[in-house]
């Protein structure tokens, strides 16, 4: 049953001692006991209710105040991320402890290990850590020489030595900004060694701005707390404010310090793929109050198939112009963006980049020979971080760790051979807890193509869907419906002709449930050929 906090209730579960709060705890208590008396205590609806109202709150502040204070909120505004995760912990904790259930986590549990240790201090920002050793020379020598391979490899090396690069690019390439920036005559610089020095202080005209809206910000988010079901107590609302403080002014320092190094290059280009960082964000703000020009890249197979909020206080908030993979793929970004309007209130340009990365790989596999019956199935895992995403539903480490253990035991409990695809980054999150049961491979999903008859995608909003669509095997997906931001109906009819979508649901204890003889009935069919629209339509360069 749940109670009006969105809590699961579960006597089994209430009468045990621990319950660990993150992977790595859950293996130290033991995957197998853990699993059987997995909960969680607060609801997906109740966690994006909190998200959206944190969210809004900033929005306000955007809006309302002067064009620096508006600046520097939005370079920050990733910090509404830490704060609902932080609330979230506090409810968390505090839910258990009502049911006296003693909370374990690891010393990766954050924000869990810092509240429960009653560190309420909120930590400094680290814009690049430390490198140590050999490897560490290696990749600082690889961004040293980097402009220059790249720049000779596209024959533009001359314009290097000629003067300085007429475009700078901010981060790393993914493949479509690499395809896009060939279109441009001139040299391209690197700029991947930005330090910021901290230390710096503000003009204290400056600083007292800040510091009035981190003091209004930071009452704000304790109410909203309060009103949702957390009551605060003094250290929290202390450590609240100390979070909020230091994070804008150090937006301001590192805003205000690149304003000042970044005069005397005038007017540029700048290429990201994301401004995702205080640093990026702090760039394109900067490099547009100069006349000059922001190009962001969608990034993670993204389409625009899913309607949502948060590109306007990202992608949409900073650039000029925003590159996708096609030209019905712009529409969809259209959409988005015609729906929410950017807090910088200016209309970024969508256009696409013709890049042919899934043409070829599409070509690359065309000829893959379809199985006659479904034997291999390969589970795409989930990328198991701390962070519980309010974007869709069920995007959360423990909720689809529960989930793709009961995947596994259904699928060789029916005669399935199952290959875990653990994520590139992953590894050490999920080492020891499929190892035994399954056949666990690495690497990047591209080169692994070949090792199953189907997929099985407990979620698709990953890179890894977009190179299986252009395979010749089935697609199976537990896809769950409703949630905060919804796909574009006629975007996702078309996927359904490519894809078998697998009804799921949450049920009294918040696991993610489905319905295993429809996913086993689509197992079962016999292969046949694929329908390409969905991926011709939205990724194939036109």
């Amino acid at each position: 049953m749940m109670n009006t906090f969105g809590t699961a209730v579960e006597e089994n579960v209430a009468s045990s001692e621990m319950f660990p709060l993150d992977i790595f705890a859950a293996k130290e208590h033991g995957i197998e006991k853990w699993r059987r008396e997995f909960m969680w205590p607060l609801s997906d609806e109740w966690y994006a209710r909190l998200c959206g109202t944190i969210e809004a709150a900033f929005v306000r502040h955007i809006v309302s105040d002067d064009s620096f204070i508006k600046n520097i909120l939005l370079i920050q505004s990733g910090m509404r991320s830490e704060i609902w995760h932080y609330f979230h912990a506090v409810a968390v904790i505090r839910e258990l402890r009502e049911k006296n259930i003693t909370p374990v986590f690891s010393d990766r549990g954050k924000p869990y290990s810092d509240i429960m240790r009653n560190r309420h201090d909120a930590d400094g920002i680290t814009v690049r850590r430390q490198r140590l050793g050999v490897k560490a020379m290696r990749i600082e020598m690889t961004e040293l020489l980097r402009p220059f391979i790249y720049n000779f490899v596209l024959n533009k090396v001359t314009r290097v030595r000629m003067g300085r690069p007429q475009a700078s690019v901010y981060g790393s390439l993914n493949h479509i900004m690499a395809h896009y920036l060939k279109r441009y005559p001139y040299s391209i610089d690197f700029m991947t060694r930005l330090h910021i020095p901290y230390i710096a202080g503000l003009e204290s005209r400056l600083k007292n701005k800040v510091l009035d809206v981190s003091k209004c910000l930071a009452r704000e988010l304790t109410q909203i707390a309060g009103n949702i079901g957390i009551p605060i107590t003094s250290d929290e609302e202390a450590y609240v404010r100390s979070l909020v403080e230091d994070r804008l002014v150090k937006a301001a320092q590192t805003y205000m310090y690149l304003k000042g190094r970044l005069k005397s290059i005038g007017r540029t280009h700048l290429w990201l793929v994301n401004p995702g960082d205080i640093v990026s964000r702090a760039l394109c703000t900067i490099v547009r109050e100069n006349m000059g020009r922001v190009t962001t890249f969608t990034h993670g197979g993204n389409t625009g198939l899913y309607d949502t909020s948060v590109m306007s206080l990202s992608e949409f908030a900073f650039a000029d112009e925003f590159i996708t993979y096609s030209g019905n793929s712009i529409k969809l970004f259209e959409r988005i963006r015609d729906s929410h309007t950017p807090q910088t209130f200016h209309k970024v340009r969508i256009t696409s980049s013709d890049c042919d990365y899934y043409n070829r790989l599409r070509h690359k596999c065309r000829n893959g020979l379809l199985p006659k019956r479904i034997k291999k199935v390969m589970l795409i895992g989930y990328p198991h971080n701390q962070t519980r995403n309010y974007q869709a539903n069920g995007y959360f480490s423990p909720m689809r760790l529960d989930l793709e253990l009961r995947l596994v035991d259904m699928l060789k409990k029916a005669g399935y051979e199952v290959i875990y695809k653990v994520h590139p980054d992953r590894r050490k999150e999920i080492e020891g807890v499929f190892d035994s049961k399954v056949d666990v491979i690495g690497g990047y999903f591209e080169n692994c193509l070949d090792k199953a008859d189907a997929f099985l995608f407990g979620h698709i909003r990953t890179t890894s869907f977009p190179a299986a669509l252009c395979t010749n095997k089935p697609i199976i997906a537990l896809e769950m419906e409703g949630g905060v931001f919804r796909p574009f109906v006629d975007a996702m009819d078309l996927l359904k002709k490519r894809c078998t979508f697998v009804r799921t649901s949450f049920d009294e204890r918040n696991r993610i449930v489905f319905d295993e003889d429809e996913l086993l009935s689509a197992l079962a069919k016999n292969p046949e050929p694929v329908n390409n629209e969905y991926v011709e339509r939205y990724y194939f360069a036109q």
